[in-house]
């Protein structure tokens, strides 16, 4: 099977994306797209294209409530990162694609999205898919810096 040029691209920068200096307002917004994404206080969280774990600290602090956190993302070289940095027994790592979940209909209270809609091959299908993993009364909620 040919791996995906995008894929690999982000699996090879995975070592090193934590180095790439972030702009000086992001840690701020980042944990303000925390605070303002959930309208009560969230169970089961997901976060679709999670890369490295930037919005991690963010939900554990934010939802300490939340008795399950998938971390998605479709490079696994992003998840290993992302497992070095935070281990916590309600944080789960998942290598799937934004678009194709293998996650059962209604599972989720919280689906957050950040930074990855312009990394979207189709983005139409993609929120199609957080919608069908979300619960009736959840929210999804996307953002970029």
């Amino acid at each position: 099977m040919s791996e995906n040029p995008k894929r690999e691209y982000f699996n090879q920068l995975a070592p090193r994306w934590d180095a790439i200096p972030p702009r000086e307002e992001a840690p701020a917004k980042v944990r303000r797209f925390v605070r303002q994404s959930a309208a009560g206080p969230p169970q089961l969280v997901l976060d679709v294209g999670c890369g490295t774990g930037v919005l991690l600290p963010a939900i554990l602090e934010t939802f300490p409530q939340a008795t399950c956190v998938i971390e998605a993302d479709f490079a696994l070289a992003m998840l290993q990162e992302n497992a070095r940095k935070v281990r916590q027994p309600v944080v789960h790592r998942v290598c799937a694609d934004a678009a194709m979940l293998p996650v059962a209909d209604g599972r989720f209270d919280l689906v957050l999205c950040f930074g990855i809609l312009p990394h979207l091959a189709d983005g139409r299908a993609a929120l199609a898919e957080w919608l069908r993993v979300l619960k009736p009364g959840g929210a999804v909620a996307v953002g970029h810096l």
